[in-house]
């Protein structure tokens, strides 16, 4: 070639080596690069410190930050737990470009629920996140720092507020409020709320957080108590999971605190409003408030008037406390199984959270959360640490379908195993030497085993391999007054071949607060049963449980909590009597029909029998005996649990009543065992302070499936039984010593004493609002 050509073709050659440049560096400029930053638990005010709770369900949220392409994207966090692995899957859809935002997931660190509470293997614990696009890693897996652990007993408070360190004076003192669920009997003979300086053990760890990272599920509010709404505006700075999960967390029995104050329209658009015990229509001044003065005998100093909240009780309202002039200054109102307080006033204000009795209001308010026996927390623990282990069994035993885990019976066994052994040895011999062939022994011998073998299967198939079930127990709690009710399920899928199969836990109502739950893996017979991992997908149609392998012939157990509309609420009346009697009135305002009422209280239960929807009980209760009891032997909270009268036809349902109840009421197991366990001699699971204290309780059958969960999007056969227990006020005019009488009724504690003195790095910021 010329030089002349080739001086022609140098234009061609730099224009396509600049394509080729630019089709390489493009794509590497312009490559995805997305960070993941993953925040365990709730922040302090420490800064830079989060806690989370071992063995609970705890928050995590992931912060992603970068570019990002366009597409269908997972974003997942995975949990391994000794050698179980849970992944926990978002799916994400990315617009391109610059990307700047905050998931949420609640995530399980329990240790795996074995019916024996004596085989609890040390479980490493492992998390990590990580972004899939197109089967391709995109960003991670990066690991979740372990934050720091909160106490199995210590009392929680989230605060919501853009100054939540004015309530740090909190965390300097001792208090005799343990974390709910909590067994208070090992802690030294001690009870909640007792009063008793040597109760005085335990501080307040107050948690803090920003609206992005307030937990999607209700399940995440696990380690927190309870939650003092401030002014944090989540009208405008919360999503709607967000919410429904503030209300699931006071539906499962958590305590919601809302300050009043001078902004009467942040209450009023506050997305929670429906919840509060009072319809803020305006707002009154006071220069002093002499109700709180004298209740808690220490001045209170107000620079400037106290602006209060005024408005419209809801009907099921209780005012706790008032001011001079009989106005509402606390009030209290049930939801669900849990409590919704108010104050009127701001309690954020400097003049309250420099109060020297501010601790002892605040005891006051927290000790009027619900901390009653809780049937739930025992059918919650069951395998955990209650010592209950043949209890377990039985209700194990009961979810599964009898038909699928009963053997032949003995005679079958007897003649099958008697003619296996004739067979293959003097009837194989006399034959094969009858007809001078001896050497084919190795032929007739794997023939009958094989027969034999195939006989066996074929046994065990005409028995098994038709059934599928889906049988399920729950115990649903509210409160008298709630249309609302919590309740935790299990539940045990047994299918004649191994599977892989989904669970959903839908909503039964057009409310969606229980999509937001999560199913989980709990207590088998068998630890090798356990499957290996699980997949949790969680979107804006509810939480799925995916890719579960059913082992063959064999149940696979699950547990869920879930929200139930009552589509009314039990309503009661009671009235203390001299000396010893109690009256009450019970009408059953929801759409149930509920069988075999009784209410408990103290060490002992009135039946009423069933109550209608719409209909009302009374019943007399006679309290001389118990009282003295108590007041020898110090109030208990045994509760008995009758199982209704059920058909013939019903066996399976009949089976799941029985195991339940005998669960609950802690009939048919050792005193030896429970001892061991810190319940003494007593007869009853219910009978030690560490499921909650002593109360008044209904508890009545459904009469109903109410449990809303699916298998394969698809309903399958199966037995339900359902407990409703609700919660009864104590009497207004109830001795002062009674159990479950507000602690604004009986005198204040005036001297609750100080913590070691806090760190430089940990004392509260100035101020208030």
């Amino acid at each position: 070639m010329t030089p002349r050509r080739i001086a022609d073709l140098r234009p061609l050659c730099v224009a396509v080596f600049g394509l080729l440049w630019l089709g390489l560096c493009a794509p590497l400029s312009a490559a995805p690069t997305i960070a993941l930053q993953p925040l365990l638990g709730f922040g302090s005010f420490t800064g830079g410190i989060t806690y989370y709770r071992p063995h609970s369900w705890n928050p995590l949220a992931v912060h992603l930050v970068g570019t990002a392409p366009k597409g269908a994207t997972q974003l997942q966090v995975i949990v391994r737990r000794g050698d179980h692995q849970d992944t926990y899957i978002r799916n994400l859809l990315f617009a391109g470009g610059p990307l700047d935002q905050t998931e949420t997931f609640s995530i399980d660190l329990s240790p795996l629920k074995l019916d024996n509470p004596f085989t609890y293997p040390l479980q490493k614990q492992e998390i990590s996140v990580q972004l899939i696009q197109d089967g391709h890693l995109l960003a991670g897996p990066t690991q979740v720092p372990l934050s720091v652990p909160l106490s199995d007993i210590s009392y929680n408070l989230l605060v919501l507020d853009s100054h939540p360190a004015a309530l740090h004076f909190l965390a300097n003192h001792l208090f005799d409020i343990v974390h709910r669920g909590q067994d208070t009997g090992s802690l030294g003979g001690t009870f909640l709320g007792s009063g008793n300086i040597n109760a005085m053990i335990n501080p307040i760890v107050l948690l803090t957080t920003s609206p992005a990272l307030l937990p999607s599920s209700p399940q995440a509010y696990a380690p927190v108590d309870a939650v003092a709404l401030g002014d944090l505006d989540l009208e405008n700075h919360a999503s709607q999971a967000q919410v429904d999960a503030l209300r699931g967390f006071v539906c499962s029995g958590g305590t919601l605190i809302v300050s009043g104050g001078p902004d009467i329209n942040r209450l009023k658009s506050c997305p929670l409003h429906d919840l509060f015990p009072l319809i803020p229509n305006g707002i009154r001044t006071l220069t002093q408030l002499p109700t709180l003065v004298t209740r808690y005998q220490t001045p209170l100093l107000l620079h400037h008037p106290i602006a209060l909240i005024t408005g419209t009780l809801q009907h099921d309202a209780k005012v706790l406390l008032t001011d001079q002039q009989g106005n509402p200054l606390v009030l209290e109102r049930p939801y669900g199984n849990g409590v919704v307080l108010f104050t009127t006033f701001d309690y954020m204000d400097p003049a309250f959270t420099t109060w020297p009795a501010a601790a002892s209001f605040w005891r006051d308010l927290l000790l009027s959360g619900n901390f009653e026996v809780s049937p739930v927390e025992i059918l919650a623990n069951d395998g955990m640490w209650t010592g209950s282990t043949n209890l377990m069994d039985g209700l194990l035993d009961a979810l599964a379908n009898p038909q699928a885990t009963q053997l032949p019976s003995l005679g079958l066994i007897a003649l099958f195993t008697l003619g296996y052994v004739l067979l293959l040895v003097p009837v194989n011999y006399l034959v094969l030497k009858r007809m001078d062939r001896k050497e084919l022994a190795w032929l007739t011998t794997p023939a009958i085993i094989l027969l034999f073998s195939i006989g066996s299967y074929a046994i065990g198939a005409s028995m098994r391999a038709h059934i599928v079930s889906f049988n399920r127990v729950a115990v649903l709690e509210t409160q008298a007054g709630s249309d609302r009710a919590y309740g935790l399920a299990q539940m045990a899928l047994y299918l004649p071949a191994p599977a892989n199969v989904s669970i959903t836990l839908s909503s039964t109502d057009a409310t969606p607060n229980n999509r937001l739950y999560y199913p989980q893996f709990m207590a088998v017979s068998d630890p090798s049963l356990l499957p290996n991992s699980g997949t949790l997908v969680v979107d804006d149609a509810g939480v799925q449980l995916r890719n579960v392998q059913v082992p063959f012939w064999s149940t696979c157990n699950f547990e869920a909590p879930f929200e139930l509309a009552l589509g009314g609420s039990v309503e009661t009346t009671a009235r203390w009597y001299t000396p010893h009697t109690i009256q009450l009135s019970i009408h059953n305002g929801t759409r149930f029909a509920l069988k075999n009422a009784e209410v408990s209280v103290l060490r002992r239960s009135y039946g009423i029998g069933d109550i209608a929807p719409n209909s009302t009980a009374h019943i007399t209760l006679p309290l001389s005996s118990l009282l003295y009891y108590s007041a020898n032997y110090g109030f208990t909270n045994t509760v008995t649990v009758s199982p209704p009268p059920l058909t013939a036809t019903d066996s399976q349902k009949r089976l799941l009543t029985q195991a339940l109840a005998d669960l609950l009421s802690g009939t048919n197991v050792a005193n030896t065992i429970m001892g061991s366990f810190g319940f003494g001699g007593a007869p009853n699971m219910l009978a030690d302070d560490g499921f909650g204290r002593a109360s008044l309780l209904l508890t009545a059958w459904l009469d109903v499936p109410v449990v809303p969960a699916q298998i394969d999007g698809h309903d399958v056969a199966g037995d339900e039984t359902a407990l409703l227990c609700v919660h009864l006020p104590t009497p207004p005019n109830a001795p002062i010593n009674f159990p479950g009488i507000s602690p604004f009724s009986e005198q204040p504690l005036t001297d609750i004493p100080s913590n070691r003195p806090a760190a430089t790095n940990t004392m509260p910021l100035p101020g208030g609002r």
